[in-house]
């Protein structure tokens, strides 16, 4: 069982969109977080926690199937006697890019025991067993968008320009 902690529209708009609820093609977005404690027996050396979402969005422009599940995992290692904090993540997804316009995204993510981050780029899950999303070239994992994208792995900055309209899948991988 968990618990809601907090609810909030994050709906990104760009600046020549004055009101997201009434535009179209601008779909509103709410973030939800929930809080749980759960206890996790100490006989295996990692746990890989999962959630899959069934169906992607359908507009997506830029993998060759988009009716596959939407998977997020997180990796615990459970040798170091439960004294290690994950990553926390203070910024929103950046749902909405404008074309022509240059936009640096970073998810804000720190680490509370001080540990370093490195980011990458990765290949979208669509099940908890590991399977991925398939792109349409040219588009991949370190080139989801087109137009000119640059990722830093020491930073999680993710600045890119799109030269058209689309709908992609970006996946950012942090690991301590």
């Amino acid at each position: 069982t968990m618990n809601q902690i907090s609810f909030q529209n994050v709906t990104p708009v760009c600046v020549t969109i004055t009101d997201p609820c009434n535009e179209p093609g601008v779909v509103g977005i709410e973030e939800y977080v929930y809080q749980t404690t759960i206890t996790l027996p100490n006989n295996c050396p990692d746990w890989i926690l999962s959630v899959c979402l069934s169906w992607r969005n359908g507009a997506i422009t830029t993998l060759t199937n988009t009716n596959v599940d939407l998977c997020v995992q997180a990796v615990i290692n459970n040798t170091n006697n439960y004294q290690n904090s994950s990553p926390i993540f203070t910024n929103a997804p950046a749902n909405y890019l404008c074309v022509n316009t240059p936009s640096c995204y970073n998810n804000g993510a720190f680490d509370p025991d001080g540990d370093s981050l490195v980011y990458s780029l990765s290949t979208p899950l669509t099940s908890a067993a590991g399977a991925t999303v398939n792109y349409i070239a040219p588009y991949s994992a370190i080139n989801p968008i087109s137009g000119t994208t640059t990722f830093d792995p020491l930073t999680g900055d993710l600045c890119t320009s799109p030269n058209q309209i689309q709908v992609s899948v970006v996946a950012m991988k942090v690991s301590e």
